[in-house]
């Protein structure tokens, strides 16, 4: 890219006119940043500079996806890989340094519990874990009426002995597909890619006659026989990085080699607990815990003094470790954009699951907790939303190197998080109140929870491509402590609840529209303050570029 600046200088008014410069560059920067770095000109005069830019080095930003990895989520995610290249040209490709993870709504530690093999809380992941869990949705295709075409499907259903049509396996086998795109050599697996009818009905549908058709000893299929083992995957870095070379080529970003990346590393599978705890799980994930402290102490000519010295509990003991599971995915200068997926209300809890009593069989319909959590204990056992914003954000500051404090008096503080740099976006259902079916599930008839076909917890909306989605209240609540924040509120209607993006049968708007928000949200060349003076003796002492000549 090439820029072009034409600066009238006049004498000892040279450095205030080239910040007025700058600053009106800024204005008019849309797109993109000359990233040469700024020096003084002693000079009066005309000074013309046309210097040739690296793609890439726009304004920085590092991303966290925090994906619902609950049995319900497999449409979502397909959504997502497939939507995840319009994401990347949004965002502005080359125009945008960015870093991007994943970690998923999953927050148990007891292994009992941990259904997943690969999500633990906060941690972001790359390895993909796509074997499917229960939900019809995610096994059969539907019908125009969006009904799963299972088994048990009857086109005629006032005549149920009539139409009985045959499974549609579609979802899986795209599943399938996807998983083995993943693996070290899919060449390997190709005898996973065109499963017969009965080796499927075997598998996911547990047809003993189909089973000995296959296997005349009558062993039948294991779920997990349809998808290669964990360890075939091949690796992902867990940080996609526009500055990483294997994503540039000649004509600049590889967008498509990166949206085969993050299709893998999103591939978070639906096993995780019913329990989703998003806002929780985005706040351990930015913790000094794991992340072990800002990037930047990495960095060459670092003292151990330096590192040592690092201590954002104020507990005499140094935070930094730079073998944390989330180490240099947050950069100091960078902006901050937390993105969530989920087709439920978030449940995050002030302890874990199985530190509360558990009664559930009182409350009814197991995987229905956070309703009544939130809407019939007292105390509820949820941490606040105002709880999880405050703690998210004194995370993030600490992992960067800086401070943060709600009530801060001075943002401009370069030493302070600045509440302007971080964004937040959010696709969930539209938020509105829960209600339940009757009968009450909170009556003493346990019996009444016993179908895992009853769901007493109404949805908010229902779409033949996504299937059922509830009330994502505490995420639009969360986001809306954010002074940049997708979706927005209607302007003339402020309070009225944000449109939820899951309820629209497709998350290619959101997904477009959250890497537009992105890429328009962090214009900022140069993350100093400017400030004006009158003699090089009044300027403080800071770095554009990456030497000390270049101040």
């Amino acid at each position: 890219m090439e820029t072009d600046s034409h600066c009238p200088l006049d004498g000892s008014r040279a450095i205030r006119s080239i910040l007025a410069a700058l600053l009106a560059c800024l204005g008019g920067a849309a797109l993109s940043c000359n990233t040469h770095p700024v020096s003084y000109q002693p000079a009066s005069g005309t000074v013309d500079r046309i210097e040739d830019t690296t793609v890439g080095g726009g304004a920085a930003v590092d991303i966290l996806w925090v994906i619902d990895n609950s049995g319900s989520m497999c449409q979502e995610q397909a959504e997502l890989r497939a939507n995840f290249r319009n994401f990347i040209d949004q965002l502005g490709g080359e125009a945008v340094d960015f870093n991007i993870a994943v970690t998923t709504t999953q927050y148990e530690t007891q292994s009992d519990r941990r259904f997943d093999p690969v999500a633990r809380p906060g941690h972001i992941q790359s390895t993909p874990s796509p074997v499917t869990g229960a939900l019809d949705a995610c096994k059969y295709a539907p019908d125009s009426q969006g009904r799963p075409l299972g088994p048990e499907y009857r086109e005629n259903v006032d005549n149920p002995d009539d139409n009985v049509n045959p499974p549609n396996y579609k979802p899986i086998s795209n599943q399938i597909r996807q998983a083995v795109n993943c693996t070290q050599n899919p060449d390997q697996f190709e005898n996973l890619l065109e499963p017969s009818e009965d080796e499927l009905a075997c598998a996911i549908d547990d047809n003993q006659a189909a089973c000995n058709a296959i296997d005349k000893d009558s062993s039948k299929f294991n779920k997990g026989d349809l998808f290669p083992p964990q360890e075939a995957y091949r690796d992902i870095d867990k940080v996609l990085r526009a500055s990483d070379p294997k994503y540039s080529t000649d004509d600049g970003l590889d967008k498509e080699k990166l949206a085969e990346d993050f299709a893998c590393m999103s591939f978070v599978g639906t096993r995780g607990r019913s329990i989703e705890q998003g806002l929780r799980s985005a706040a351990r994930t930015v913790s000094p815990e794991l992340t072990g402290g800002p990037a930047e102490l990495s960095l060459e000519g670092t003292t151990d003094e330096e590192q040592g010295n690092y201590d954002p509990n104020d507990d005499g003991e140094s935070e930094y470790n730079p073998d944390a599971p989330n180490h240099e995915f947050i950069r100091r200068n960078a902006s901050f954009a937390l993105i969530f997926v989920t087709d439920e209300n978030d449940c995050s809890l002030q302890q874990n699951l199985a530190e509360i009593p558990d009664d559930r069989e009182k409350r009814g319909c197991t995987d229905r907790e956070c309703y009544f959590f939130a809407e019939q204990d007292d105390p509820s056992p949820l941490a606040t939303v105002d709880e999880l914003y405050n703690r998210f954000m004194t995370n993030l500051a600490q992992s960067k190197g800086l401070s943060y404090s709600p009530d801060q008096s001075n943002p401009d503080d370069p030493d302070t998080l600045d509440p302007q740099n971080v964004l937040a976006a959010s696709i969930h259902g539209t938020a509105a109140p829960q209600t339940v079916k009757q009968p009450n599930p909170l009556t003493s008839d346990s019996e009444q929870c016993t179908n895992k076909g009853d769901d007493y917890v109404l949805p908010t909306c229902t779409s033949k491509e996504l299937g059922v989605a509830r009330t994502g209240g505490r995420y639009e609540d969360f986001i809306r402590n954010f002074a940049r924040s997708f979706p927005q509120p209607n302007p003339n209607a402020p309070d009225d609840p944000l449109r939820g993006e899951i309820c629209q049968g497709s998350l290619s708007s959101a997904i477009e529209g959250i890497g537009s928000f992105i890429e328009t949200g962090d214009r900022s060349c140069i993350p100093n303050r400017i400030f004006p003076c009158e003699s090089n003796d009044e300027c403080p002492p800071f770095e554009f570029g990456s030497s000390s000549e270049d101040t």
